[in-house]
Order: C-alpha cells, then sequence, then structure tokens
C-alpha cells in the first residue's frame, strides 16, 4: 500500500534518514524567524516526505534534493538559535506521534484525490503543488 509507504517515508526524514538526490539549484529558501522550530521541522518534513512520493510515483516530476538539504541546514541554524540541543532534536525525532502523521498523509490523499496505483493522480497532485508554490511544491521540479 503506497500511503504506507507515505507513512515510512514521512517517518524516516523526520528521523533524518532519508538522502537527497541531485536535482537542479534549489529555489530560495525561507524559514520564519518566530515561532517553535519543532513546528517548522515537521511541517518541512512532511513536505519532503510528500514531494519524495509524488516525485517517485509520477515519472514527469523530480524531487530538489539539494533544496532539502538547504532547508535543513536553515532548520539547524534557527535551532541552535533557539538554544536547542542536538540531544532534543534526537528525541523529537524519536517521539513522532506516527498517528498524526497517518492522519496527516490520509487527508493529503483524498484532498489531492491521489489513487493508489494511478500514477497520474500523483502527477496531478505534484502539479498542483508547484502551481500554488506549497511547500511540498518548494520539493519538486518538472521534466
Amino acid at each position: 500500500m503506497r500511503s504506507l509507504a507515505l507513512i515510512l517515508a514521512a517517518t524516516a526524514v523526520l528521523a533524518g534518514c532519508v538522502a537527497p538526490e541531485p536535482a537542479a539549484p534549489p529555489k530560495p529558501v525561507s524559514i520564519p524567524r518566530g515561532g517553535d522550530v519543532r513546528n517548522d521541522i515537521y511541517a518541512q518534513a512532511m513536505a519532503i516526505a510528500t514531494a519524495q512520493v509524488l516525485a517517485k510515483e509520477c515519472r514527469e516530476l523530480r524531487y530538489d534534493g539539494r533544496r532539502e538539504g538547504l532547508v535543513k541546514s536553515a532548520l539547524a541554524n534557527k535551532a541552535r538559535a533557539q538554544g536547542v540541543t542536538a540531544a532534543q532534536l534526537h528525541d523529537w525525532k524519536t517521539r513522532i506521534d506516527k498517528a498524526r502523521v497517518q492522519r496527516e498523509i490520509f487527508a493529503y490523499v483524498e484532498k489531492r484525490h491521489i489513487v493508489i496505483g494511478e500514477p497520474q493522480t500523483f502527477c496531478a497532485a505534484g502539479r498542483k503543488e508547484i502551481a500554488l508554490n506549497s511547500a511540498i511544491g518548494a520539493y519538486l521540479l518538472g521534466n
């Protein structure tokens, strides 16, 4: 079940286990200055995992792995500026709410009308994200 793959990808990204693939020059990175960095990390990890799955399932899309590296670096800088330790970051990663991840992924699949086993639905979702200039779309490149 591919929705399970999306859940696993999100969990892996949140744990820092997914290696980026090379792509075209990344789009500019902007991380909000205020707010809790944990929310930013979670939001970006979900966007990364979703974009990776969309690109994997749709041959018309490519994943922008270099952007991932820039975003992770910006998030690490923000975390350090907020006094977050490496141990705290590790603790956050290990305490991910998997039920929340699953709920959000299922909601996304329904919202974007993705049908498992139908690549064109993944392509349509990816193109929509790019057109919206969304957090997910920021990690996607068209061929």
